[in-house]
């Protein structure tokens, strides 16, 4: 099964209750991470144990390495906000099956096939198909992704009156940024305002060039005098723990590079930094 995973495929196996689950996400030459998902995303009594917890840290599973905010791929690519492991390619899956399964079962309570629903897909929102896993596929949900993805935004500010803004968006600051989600297709788009009335030049056409050239996943662009970082998150399947680590990934790098920006080049830049996340309504 894990060998047909190719590069830049995902599959998580989930509880039918609940929201744990344990994911593959496939990373061609480089092997394939596995993460269990950690109390960073999870609530109430679906939160692990203490001695869930604990067999994770003592049969192999590193530990998270920073909360979502501080273990995003820009700051810590070799991390992550869950316990996880990563497996050299290729991957032998007969090696991995008895892991896996006691994993389940003790590090995630989730002991019958029955307790589990899977989903997978790949880097764009296609869906993929393993049947030979005797699992019935996850019921893609009924309410409209952009009410999960307000539903998100509310869980990660804190702000539980948040609401859509007059285009149908959903929008927080971050500090003076305004950061903002849109449903495009079969994917989020977050996006923010850097610097407005800015002059196109040779020099700031080179910096962004040099910007998007960087490992992360944050695309800067100019449009209409305005400079905009974006960032698209696959939703089809919507995954929301995707969407809290890109929220927290975004921030941080859109933040720091308005203060760049704005000490390079002529405009007005929207920023006043805080690195805290406020409402506008």
């Amino acid at each position: 099964m894990l060998a047909r995973l190719e590069e830049d495929q995902f599959l998580i196996l989930s509880a039918k209750k609940g929201n744990r689950y344990l994911q593959f996400s496939c990373q061609g030459t480089w092997g394939t991470r596995i993460e269990v998902v950690s109390n960073h995303f999870l609530k109430g009594d679906d939160r692990l144990t203490q001695q869930e917890m604990a067999w994770l840290r003592t049969h192999g599973w590193n530990v998270p390495s920073g909360t979502p905010k501080q273990a995003t791929p820009d700051k810590d690519p070799d991390g992550s906000p869950n316990y996880f492991i990563d497996v050299p390619s290729p991957v032998s899956a007969l090696d991995l099956v008895s892991m896996i399964i006691d994993t389940l079962i003790h590090g995630l309570g989730l002991p019958y096939p029955g307790a589990l629903n899977y989903e997978s897909f790949d880097s764009e929102g296609g869906a993929l198909a393993f049947q030979e896993l005797g699992l019935k596929p996850s019921a893609r949900a009924d309410t409209p992704l952009m009410d999960q993805v307000l539903s998100v935004y509310r869980d990660v500010t804190g702000i539980e009156d948040l609401a859509f803004d007059e285009n149908g968006d959903v929008s927080v600051r971050y500090g003076a940024i305004v950061i903002s989600a849109v449903q495009l297709d079969n994917r989020v788009r977050l996006f923010s305002a850097l610097v407005t009335e800015a002059t196109e030049t040779p020099a700031l056409l080179r910096k962004i060039n040099l910007i998007n050239d960087g490992v992360h996943r944050i695309r800067v662009f100019l449009h209409d005098h305005v400079v905009y970082a974006a960032l698209d998150v696959p939703a089809d399947p919507f995954v929301p723990a995707h969407l809290v680590i890109a929220m927290n990934e975004f921030s941080a790098v859109a933040e720091g590079l308005a203060i760049v920006l704005r000490a390079e080049f002529s405009g007005k830049a929207v920023i006043e930094p805080s690195g805290l996340f406020s409402s506008l309504q």
